[in-house]
């Protein structure tokens, strides 16, 4: 597909097992989490540019929501849709959970797909593992941001943490002119100062 210009997937950051508070209406640990990941997480989307930075990174939601309450609680398409001329025609590439919409196409979701949706689905796919390689690069230079135990909700500013640790990702690719994403698609991203005088 030559109109994808990025692709976007979600992560599930895990945090500590936050403590019952009886009286306060509030069930956190049952809010935050995911028994799809069996852990108490936050749940953050991201859309990553074959030059291996981050356009767009928003959270953290609650661990149990999907990513399709991601998408739609970031309110990114309507971002996209309020920009359609500038797009002209590009798109996301996804995961097939997040459906199809205007500006995001994802792979087929059969039980029983054809020879050439197959290929596609493995073609794309193996593309849209720049998103996971992103997430993997911010967990393994910001590694406090992975270790659970010192994440604990409501006694640090969790949400600015992750955000914070992919902004410096971006920060960190823009210097050293280059990550494992840019590398593989070709593309170089601009330099620190470019990047940071936008």
């Amino acid at each position: 597909m030559k109109n994808v210009f990025a692709f976007i997937d979600g992560t599930k950051n895990r945090i500590c097992r936050p403590s019952s508070r009886p009286g306060r209406g509030e069930n956190l640990q049952k809010q935050v989490y995911s028994g799809h990941k069996r852990a108490h997480c936050l749940n953050y989307q991201a859309v990553v540019a074959p030059d291996g930075l981050t356009l767009h990174f928003w959270g953290p939601i609650e661990g149990r929501r999907h990513y399709s309450t991601l998408l739609r609680e970031s309110k990114l398409m309507k971002y996209m849709e309020e920009r359609a001329s500038i797009l002209d025609g590009y798109v996301l590439y996804g995961d097939p959970a997040y459906g199809i919409h205007k500006f995001l196409v994802s792979g087929f979701r059969k039980t029983a797909p054809t020879d050439t949706e197959q290929r596609f689905n493995k073609l794309m796919s193996s593309v849209r593992e720049a998103v996971e390689w992103q997430f993997g690069s911010m967990k393994s230079l910001w590694a406090f941001i992975d270790f659970n135990k010192s994440l604990r909700l409501r006694l640090s500013p969790i949400g600015k943490y992750v955000l914070v640790s992919m902004l410096l990702t971006n920060c960190q690719c823009c210097y050293n002119g280059d990550n494992q994403i840019s590398a593989f698609f070709g593309l170089a991203p601009p330099s620190l100062d470019a990047y940071l005088a936008k």
